[in-house]
Order: structure tokens, then C-alpha cells, then sequence
């Protein structure tokens, strides 16, 4: 459908406000061209609205037989863009997890999402090294950090590395990023364990003729 709409362009080049028939202003820069929302009538349709910068406006609403695939396109979207700028498997993995979790609680926005690589995934793997070992290996806080690491990977992955792995993951959560780069680089106890988790990843990563590369240079 298309609606009437009110056009005005500030001085000084400001964004282009554009009102339109549904009460909702877009605010149009240089190289924006339209925008995109979505409503609920009140008998349950879903609409798709499209909001163009020539004031033209499109409300097109989701055929029921295909919302099968509406609904995977759109699970496909939200899980991709989750992993964005993440490029450690394992990481991608974990955070995969999380959102997961975070949807199956209910909650559609995340305070990651977007944002970029958290390096929860191996700062996760440190907590569970300290709380694992402390509980079940003996002289635990007499060894390395490597030897810890070392000690708790053998561990069996039975119900109790389940429990804590949950709990941890649980904790962090609740931090913020600052709060997680802290353990991660300043804590006295959790830093040494990721750094040490960092130098495994890089021995069982592919191996890279360094010698030859720099002989080129």
C-alpha cells in the first residue's frame, strides 16, 4: 500500500525526516534508502512494513504455508549474525551454546550480539580448570599453570564436570566485558590459567614454517 507522508530537510545537509500514514518517522542519511519493521495485527497476522526514502510504504504480510521457512530464514539470520566478527571455532561454538540458551529462556536481544568476539570460551575453560582441580586433584594449587590445565583435560567429562561447566557459564553471564577482561588479563589466579590455555591452543595448531617466511622477507 502507499501512504501519504510529510517530508523535511533541515539546513545543513541534516537527515531527511520522513513521516508516514502508520505515525512512524525514518530518519533518512545520504545513502540510506529505506528501512525495514515488522507488526502483529490484532488477528494474529504478521506484516513485514517497508518504510522508503521517496515516502513510499509497503506492509506485506507472511503467507501462513510458508511460515515454516519465514521462521527458519529468520533462525538462520539470528544465529549467523551472532558469530560475526568471531573467527576461534571454539569460541564460535560457545557462543552458538549461548544463544541457545539465552532464546530458550525466553530473551530474543543479547548484550553481546553484534558487538564482536568475547574470548568467553576459553576464559569459561580456565574457571572450570580451577574449580575442577580444586575439587579433585590432589596438590592442585602446588602445580603450574600448564600442569593444571594438563591435569584437569584428563579429568572424565562425568556429571560433575557437567555441573560446574553449567555453573560457570552461569557466572559469566552475569559479567560485564570489562569484568571478563579483567579475569582474563589481570586476576592472579584465572590469568595464568588462560594464558597457559592459549599457549595448548597454539602447540596443537597448525604449524606454520615461520623460518621460511621470514627468509623471504
Amino acid at each position: 500500500m502507499t501512504a501519504a507522508v510529510e517530508t523535511s530537510l533541515p539546513a545543513d545537509e541534516a537527515p531527511l525526516q520522513v513521516t508516514y500514514a502508520d505515525g512512524k518517522v525514518v530518519a533518512f542519511g545520504k545513502k540510506k534508502k529505506a528501512d525495514k519493521d515488522w507488526h502483529q495485527a490484532e488477528d494474529g497476522q504478521i506484516y513485514i512494513d517497508l518504510y522508503f526514502k521517496n515516502g513510499e510504504f509497503r506492509s506485506y504480510g507472511l503467507q501462513g504455508e510458508l511460515m515454516t521457512q519465514f521462521a527458519a530464514h529468520g533462525g538462520l539470520q539470528k544465529y549467523g549474525d551472532n558469530l560475526a566478527g568471531i573467527t576461534d571455532v571454539e569460541e564460535m561454538v560457545y557462543e552458538s551454546d549461548e544463544l541457545y540458551n539465552q532464546l530458550q529462556r525466553g530473551e530474543w536481544s543479547s548484550k553481546r550480539e553484534g558487538s564482536g568476539p568475547t574470548g568467553s570460551s576459553i576464559l569459561a575453560k580456565a574457571f572450570i580448570t580451577f574449580s575442577l582441580g580444586g575439587q579433585k586433584i590432589s596438590g592442585f594449587g602446588d602445580m603450574t599453570p600448564a600442569e593444571q590445565v594438563a591435569a584437569v583435560a584428563a579429568l572424565p567429562k562425568d556429571s560433575d564436570f557437567v555441573s560446574v561447566t553449567e555453573r560457570v557459564k552461569e557466572f559469566l553471564r552475569g559479567l560485564t566485558q570489562s569484568e571478563k577482561t579483567a579475569f582474563r588479563e589481570v586476576d592472579e589466579t584465572i590469568s595464568p590459567l588462560v594464558a597457559a590455555l592459549e599457549a595448548e591452543k597454539v602447540k596443537t595448531s597448525p604449524k606454520v614454517d615461520t623460518a621460511s617466511l621470514l627468509a623471504r622477507f
